[in-house]
C-alpha cells in the first residue's frame, strides 16, 4: 500500500515556483492575497515600519513601490505599472505575472 509521505508534500510544496498573480489585482485601494504577495517581496527588498503579511496596497505599499520606481529609474508614483511589476517579479523570484 502507497503511503504519502510529509517529506514528499513539504518538497512539493518547495518545487511550485514562483506564485502566479495578475496585474488587475494590484492596484491601490485592493485588499487581496496578490497584493499580499507583492507587498511581501517589495517588503523583503525595503524593509519598513508596517510588517509583512498584509494585504492591502496603502500608503506603505505605495512608498515601497516609490522606491523600487526610483531604483529602476521609472516615473515614481507609487503606482505599479504591468511592467514595474513584471520586473519586480523576475528580480525577487516570488511571483509571475500571468
Amino acid at each position: 500500500m502507497n503511503t504519502f509521505e510529509p517529506m514528499e508534500f513539504k518538497n512539493w510544496q518547495r518545487d511550485r515556483g514562483p506564485e502566479p498573480i495578475k496585474f488587475v489585482n494590484v492596484k491601490p485601494g485592493k485588499e487581496n492575497m496578490h497584493v499580499k504577495i507583492v507587498r511581501d517581496a517589495l517588503y523583503a527588498m525595503y524593509p519598513h515600519s508596517n510588517k509583512v503579511g498584509l494585504s492591502e496596497y496603502d500608503v506603505y505599499m505605495e512608498k515601497a513601490v516609490k522606491k523600487w520606481q526610483q531604483d529602476i529609474g521609472t516615473p515614481i508614483t507609487g503606482k505599479i505599472t504591468s511592467e514595474e511589476l513584471v520586473m519586480l517579479g523576475e528580480k525577487t523570484g516570488k511571483f509571475k505575472v500571468v
